[in-house]
């Protein structure tokens, strides 16, 4: 069977770091610090038994196991048991027969069924620690900070001072000199936007952002083609190259969300009923006519819900600030978006490898 995957492409991963390589794992920090996630997205490199070998004994003889199990190391188990027909069964199936208790010895057949148990033995200590060893130590995946943020940990912790302040007065000093060269370029991006992309975009020199981001080699090379686009609300995402592969398809399709705008609807005015305090309420509305007044959103002056996609806002504070959320789940619009890359955003976790991997940096 190994034989036979190894021949369609499939590959045998035996350390943490081969599985890391081959693999997106939105969330290896965790492993770092201990703080196994629930998931077993990284499969034991070092077996808990080393040794296999079968029985294939009397069914109604369930001591046999026992008996073969005392005589070994501790540890020990019977891992898996499996009844055979006994015109099905060859001796050579098994490593070890178990023929005392059967009623005729000389015949395997004699039995209606052959139970084969498949016995684990533990590696010797000495083999287990050489092979977890070998295997590697969740620490080891420190080498997985990205290339990007050891350059960025290194230039802006391990670089002496002057350096670095002058490296970001070159930067400075090399794009504002193209924020002026690059004028014309940014009048013709901003005649391709849609009219409503183009106010928002009202102060933003996002021709100069893209040069930026082609300069520094940054994976997403469409993103400011995106932006002045706009993007999609419905359908597939637009890959960036900087998230971890990771598709998941449409729900529901346009067709399907139009033709249940009913049910979703009704959904989205039961939770309005759940009110928040009045204070919270009181500033999501301030929030929303802030938004309103700068033209990010805009006034539906007719208030039916028939055929439209309703979204529920609410606020959420967040430290001093007072943040307004539309909630596209209920509503159905989030069933019909297609995503070819998992968003990972950055959390603690890989604050804590960046600074791990620093202080290792500096220890060396």
């Amino acid at each position: 069977m190994l034989s036979k995957l190894l021949s369609f492409g499939s590959v045998v991963l035996s350390t943490l770091k081969e599985q890391m390589d081959a693999t997106q794992i939105t969330n290896f920090q965790r492993y770092i610090f201990d703080a196994l996630p629930r998931s077993a997205k990284l499969r034991p490199t070092v077996p808990e038994c080393g040794n296999f070998f079968t029985l294939g004994l009397n069914p109604q003889n369930q001591s046999f196991t026992d008996q073969v199990l005392q005589g070994l190391p501790k540890g020990a188990k019977n891992l898996s048991r499996q009844l055979v027909r006994g015109d099905n069964f060859r001796a050579e199936m098994v490593d070890k027969l178990e023929v005392d208790s059967w009623p005729d010895a000389t015949k395997h057949a004699a039995l209606d069924t052959i139970e084969v148990c498949k016995i684990g033995v533990p590696f010797d200590p000495n083999d287990f620690v050489c092979r977890a060893v070998q295997a590697g130590h969740p620490k080891d995946l420190l080498a997985q900070v990205s290339d990007m943020i050891q350059e960025t940990v290194l230039a802006n912790f391990h670089k002496r001072p002057y350096l670095l302040a002058s490296e970001r007065a070159e930067f400075l000093k090399k794009y504002s000199g193209l924020a002026v060269d690059m004028k014309l370029d940014e009048l013709k991006l901003r005649y391709q936007m849609p009219p409503h992309i183009r106010d928002l975009m009202r102060g933003k020199q996002l021709a100069l952002w893209g040069r930026i981001l082609e300069d520094l080699q940054y994976p997403d090379t469409t993103l400011i083609q995106d932006i002045a686009q706009g993007f999609p609300l419905s359908g597939w995402m637009p890959a960036s190259g900087v998230f971890p592969a990771s598709v998941k398809q449409p729900v529901l399709t346009i067709e399907a969300l139009l033709a249940g705008l009913d049910s979703f609807n009704a959904q989205v005015k039961s939770q309005m009923s759940m009110r928040q305090n009045s204070t919270l309420e009181a500033e999501t509305w301030a929030e929303t006519i802030k938004e309103l007044e700068k033209g990010w959103i805009w006034e539906d002056p007719d208030q039916s819900w028939s055929g439209k996609c309703v979204a529920r806002r609410f606020g959420i504070h967040q430290g001093e600030k007072t943040r307004v959320i539309d909630d596209c789940s209920v509503c159905g619009l989030n069933r019909t978006v297609g995503l070819r890359e998992k968003f990972v955003l950055q959390s603690i976790d890989q604050m804590c490898a960046m600074l791990c991997w620093s202080l290792l940096v500096r220890s060396l």
